[in-house]
């Protein structure tokens, strides 16, 4: 709450918006870090994907005649 003597706000209101950044921070990293995280799994998944065809497509059509 604000200090009514000089309109400032008083050290709880202070540090509860300390608080709430340091939340709003954290949350944030978190989202980052997941984010990070999926699209790495994602690109495993495709390098996964994109060897499991090349090793099962022959590179020439002809090459078994």
């Amino acid at each position: 709450m604000a200090n009514p003597a000089n309109g400032n706000p008083s050290v709880d209101d202070m540090q509860e918006q300390e608080r709430r950044r340091e939340e709003e921070a954290k949350a944030a990293e978190e989202r980052r870090l997941k984010e990070a995280h999926d699209k790495e799994v994602e690109d495993c998944r495709r390098a996964d994907l994109d060897n499991s065809v090349a090793h099962t497509a022959p590179a020439d059509p002809f090459i078994n005649t």
